[in-house]
């Protein structure tokens, strides 16, 4: 590929890098946390928590990106609120789990798709996530369920007793539990107090596990501290992510990162259009790069005129001032002549340029002499008069 076309795509191609470039650059900044996100320090942020898993060993990770990047497997999501109907997306038929196979990435079925694949979901039962775990994600049970309070705050301290046997002690303030009446056969205990109130429970969905806390308040910066909270988090993580990832989900409180041009770009859709565009793009680049003569450049030495290049190199000799040399190559040139100037002494020396133009006429006005016909030798007179 050349000419105009080659350049003008080439051309196209740095632009584009150049504003792939400028919009990276551009993309808005993080705000600084607050609420339940994983980094606030607030007093029901999450970043206590966070730094608990990461001094113990695990390896937590804050999760902005959309529900359809969720990982499949044994990985923990931990569920701090309903997350936000994405703008555009057609309400799913009710009544209709099918779809954990939506292409669009922002779709909430993704949340139960992660489950089926073998993901466990940590989240607490207000009315939002009691709204968005039944009616969008279609977990049956779920609306049934109603949380109390019990004990009164004066009393003394509870304690959660786990599947395992483990009595861990709670703040007496920790009152939210589940109503044993409202627990349907698909959910089994996790953890309940001392007089059979359950604080967790769990079902399965697929071959993952959806587990509800009555309150996920001990999640929080000043609860997290206070009894055994931190203790019941671990063995909860333990339970629900041997090995697995832990995603403190930010998403869901409105901190979801757009795609980078380069993710758009590579996206599956959009993958083999890009590659081929880019290969054209290198191609249009390596046609530009091939060398070609500019039209500013000087014509090659072989195609001017031998006497363009004399008087050139004759010029040179000039702002030299090379008085000897021009002579001695006036000299030579003249005796090329087929006129006969060879037998004439013109071996002097020429030191200025007033000795060069006498010698410029000498050879003048030797040529000229040389030039004039010579008269007829009277032996080829009569044989031409012969010949006649």
């Amino acid at each position: 590929m050349s000419g105009i076309m080659g350049r003008a795509l080439a051309l196209f191609f740095l632009l584009s890098l150049l504003l792939i470039g400028v919009l990276a650059a551009f993309l808005p900044a993080d705000e600084e946390a607050s609420g339940r996100r994983a980094f606030s320090a607030d007093a029901d942020g999450r970043h206590p928590a966070y730094l608990l898993l990461v001094s113990l060993g695990f390896r937590p990770e804050r999760w902005t990106d959309a529900p359809g990047r969720l990982p499949a497997g044994a990985h923990l999501l931990l569920l701090p609120a309903a997350p936000p109907p994405p703008l555009g997306l057609a309400d799913a038929p009710a009544g209709d789990p099918a779809a954990t196979g939506s292409r669009r990435r922002r779709d909430p079925l993704h949340y139960r798709r992660f489950l089926e694949e073998g993901g466990a979901l940590l989240s607490g039962l207000d009315e939002g996530r009691r709204e968005f775990l039944a009616d969008e994600l279609f977990l049956a049970g779920v609306a049934d369920l109603a949380v109390e309070s019990s004990p009164a705050p004066d009393e003394a301290p509870a304690r959660a007793v786990l599947a395992t046997g483990e009595e861990i002690p709670l703040a007496p303030d920790l009152a939210e539990r589940f109503a044993p009446a409202t627990i349907s056969s698909d959910f089994e205990v996790l953890a309940a107090d001392e007089e059979g109130r359950p604080l967790a429970v769990e079902r399965p969905v697929g071959r993952g596990r959806l587990v509800l806390l009555a309150s996920d308040a001990l999640l929080g910066r000043d609860e997290i501290g206070r009894a055994g909270h931190a203790l019941l988090l671990v063995r909860l993580v333990e339970e629900l992510a041997p090995g697995g990832r832990i995603l403190f989900d930010d998403y869901a409180l409105g901190d979801w990162r757009p795609d980078s041009p380069l993710a758009l770009a590579l996206a599956p859709g959009a993958r083999a259009f890009t590659l081929h565009l880019l290969l054209l793009g290198l191609l249009a680049v390596w046609g530009a790069a091939r060398p070609f003569p500019f039209p500013r450049d000087p014509e090659p030495l072989a195609l001017v005129s031998p006497l363009t290049r004399v008087r050139a190199w004759a010029a040179t000799l000039v702002r030299l001032r090379r008085w000897n040399l021009l002579g001695t190559l006036l000299v030579e040139g003249a005796r090329r002549r087929p006129a006969g100037l060879a037998a004439a002494r013109l071996d002097r020396a020429v030191a200025s340029e007033e000795d060069l133009e006498r010698l410029g006429r000498e050879l003048a006005r030797l040529e000229a002499r040389s030039a004039l016909p010579a008269p007829p030798r009277p032996e080829i007179a009569w044989k031409k008069r012969l010949l006649r």
